[in-house]
């Protein structure tokens, strides 16, 4: 006859007992030295490095071990309740059930674990469909279309369970297969109730991580097109879509007027640029593009599309969302680039502007749009959107 190996005894038991509380005694060690380095001034030897480095074994060691545990344990009970003696050394009857002193005969007493077990699997599953479907419905409420091919990726993937449940579940046919504590007379071992409960914490594990993975990719991409990700100014100012024209500019050289130099007034300069339908205001800030933007005009209520020569003495001389000084490059430094972006805004943006430094350096135009003005609402990722279009002019202006 074929014989049928006895998986564990007794001696293997009390062997899973010790693993178990050495693992669980070295973590709750472990989170005693983190209290202890966290909490106590205390100086980390050699001997405490050492000890922590094997101590973080433990974490995953005590799930395995309890796993084994309760697995060694189930099947040394269900050995008795099939009329076995319990083993204490497997060897004094050769590893062999057929050897094993037995008071009664009874098969396939667990044959109900394989529906149990199908229906834990179809469980995990629904979870993972719902975990998927919130992917889906959060990542196209942020406008990512891309999240529907990963998503056809994660049901594919988590078909896994699916399949186990159909496996698990044919199981149940008792002319096909016996439980792992009935003697084998050729067919086929069921898998037991914690085999398939170690199969299903594997399998939602990797599911788990694809999850994750979906989220942290999606949530790269999106932020790589809404965000400052792989970008530099080149990028942003190729995007421009608003035309800005200044009579204060002429053949790429700034008026003096608009300095805050000697030969200047310290005047706002005229800008002008198309209204965008749907703008609720618009946003200036012009930077010395040459000396690490600094800063000499943020005005962030603005809700004209034509500003005049001289407003900041004029008709904004009193508004405190309206700063400017002039371009005051120090004499013999050379030509410096002064650039004034516009941005159109749909509403006020989920930041805070008191960041943006004003008269001296600051956010790059780029940043200011990346990381405050476009953003619609500030989260997990962050809304964006709030920017319906933005221009710019530029020009150079020296002292000598």
């Amino acid at each position: 006859m074929m014989k049928t190996p006895i998986k564990y005894d007794k001696v293997f038991q009390r062997i899973s007992l010790v693993l178990l509380i050495i693992s669980g005694t070295l973590l709750v060690l472990l989170k005693a030295l983190f209290f202890a380095e966290h909490y106590v001034d205390i100086t980390m030897t050699d001997t405490m490095v050492y000890f922590f480095t094997i101590a973080y074994v433990s974490i995953p060691m005590v799930p395995l071990s309890l796993m084994l545990y309760l697995e060694v344990t189930v099947y040394l009970k269900r050995l008795e309740k099939n009329h076995f003696v319990v083993p204490v050394k497997k060897k004094d009857y050769e590893s062999d059930l057929r050897c094993l002193p037995r008071t009664q005969v009874v098969e396939n007493c667990y044959t109900k674990d394989s529906f149990y077990e199908a229906i834990l699997a179809l469980t995990v599953y629904a979870i993972f469909v719902i975990c998927d479907v919130s992917y889906l419905i959060k990542w196209l409420g942020f406008g990512v279309t891309d999240a529907k091919v990963v998503f056809v990726m994660l049901m594919v993937f988590h078909l896994m369970f699916l399949l186990a449940a159909f496996c698990f579940y044919r199981q149940r046919d008792p002319q096909k297969y016996i439980d792992s504590v009935d003697i084998c007379d050729g067919r086929k071992v069921r898998t037991s109730l914690m085999e398939a409960v170690g199969i299903l914490i594997v399998l939602s594990l990797m599911a788990a991580f694809s999850v994750a993975m979906a989220h942290s990719m999606t949530e790269y991409t999106y932020k790589s097109r809404n965000g400052h990700y792989d970008k530099d100014l080149s990028d942003f100012q190729e995007k421009a879509s608003l035309t800005v024209f200044s009579n204060n500019l002429h053949d790429g050289v700034w008026d003096a007027k608009i300095t805050n130099t000697a030969d200047g007034q310290n005047l706002s300069p005229h800008l002008y640029f198309d209204p965008v339908e749907g703008a609720d205001h618009y946003v200036i800030y012009m930077v010395d593009e040459s000396a690490n933007n600094w800063s000499h005009w943020l005005a962030t209520e603005v809700h004209e599309n034509e500003l005049f020569t001289g407003d900041n003495q004029t008709e904004y001389a009193n508004a405190p969302d309206f700063q400017y000084v002039g371009p005051y490059p120090p004499a013999g430094s050379g030509e410096h680039t002064y650039t004034i972006y516009v941005y159109a805004l749909q509403g006020e943006a989920d930041c805070d502007l008191s960041q943006v430094s004003f008269d001296e350096k600051s956010f790059g135009a780029d940043i200011l749009y990346y990381d405050f003005l476009n953003v619609k609402e500030r989260g997990k990722p962050n809304r964006y959107g709030n920017v319906l279009a933005y221009g710019y002019v530029s020009g150079v202006y020296s002292v000598r």
